[in-house]
């Protein structure tokens, strides 16, 4: 039976549903378990598990459960309330799951007081950030960002508050339009002033396609390997037919 969800709770969905919005190898998760803070947020989470999926198969059509009904509006707090006594990774993942939850019930207020309240305690580690992405379409979010950008002093924390509104507006190059200048000039912004974080690559990334890798555009020169290992340029093959397949392994 087909459910709909907002959007911006999909990773605490996939949580929920038995995935995780914080994937980790076999030997971090067999160290998290021994780690008797990140214990209380899991087994918070296993309860919410369990009536998140009971709730989720109640209905009797096609239709959403009753919104009203939601676990979130029980479990939300009750994660914003441990997060308060914790630090580090499992204040982050209480955080997380407190503040996606409050999105998921378009409690706007709540979820604005919580990212308050996580910024103040973790606002100044790298895993802060997806908490800016549980926010980023939000009515708020503007000035959340706004926030995060002016009180963290994480690298990773400030280039994302300036990444992620720019990317949203980007629309993966299709933006047009004044939407087009905006997230253009976010990006530019990103990738200028912090170009060794990951989001500074990415915005570099986008902008050398969105100028070099169009439609129509020409290819741009690069270094090719034959089959028989010798070297040679794209360009040494214009004008004849040529067939370039990319492939690579993670």
């Amino acid at each position: 039976m087909k459910r709909k969800f907002p959007p911006l709770a999909a990773a605490l969905v996939a949580a929920l549903l038995g995935g995780s919005a914080f994937a980790q190898s076999e030997g971090a998760a067999a160290k998290e378990a021994e780690d008797p803070a990140m214990a209380k947020v899991n087994a918070l989470l296993e309860e919410y598990r369990v009536a998140f999926r009971e709730w989720r198969d109640s209905a009797k059509s096609e239709e959403d459960p009753n919104p009203e009904t939601n676990p979130a509006r029980i479990f939300a707090p009750k994660f914003e309330a441990l997060a308060g006594t914790l630090t580090g990774k499992p204040a982050l993942a209480a955080w997380g799951h407190s503040i996606g939850s409050f999105v998921m019930i378009e409690d706007e207020t709540a979820t604005e007081t919580a990212f308050g309240k996580a910024l103040a305690a973790c606002g100044n580690e790298d895993e802060f950030v997806p908490l800016l992405y549980y926010v980023s379409q939000t009515r708020k979010a503007p000035a959340l960002f706004e926030r995060a950008f002016a009180t963290s002093t994480n690298v990773q924390v400030k280039a994302a508050s300036k990444f992620i509104p720019a990317e949203i507006l980007w629309d993966n190059g299709e933006a047009k339009g004044e939407d087009l200048k905006k997230a253009r000039a976010g990006l530019e912004e990103v990738a200028r002033q912090w170009p060794d974080t990951r989001f500074g690559k990415t915005a570099k990334g986008s902008l050398y396609e969105a100028d070099h890798l169009q439609l129509g555009m020409k290819a741009p020169d690069i270094p090719i390997v034959t089959p028989d290992g010798k070297e040679s340029r794209l360009a040494d093959y214009r004008g004849k037919n040529l067939l370039l397949y990319f492939w690579a392994t993670w």
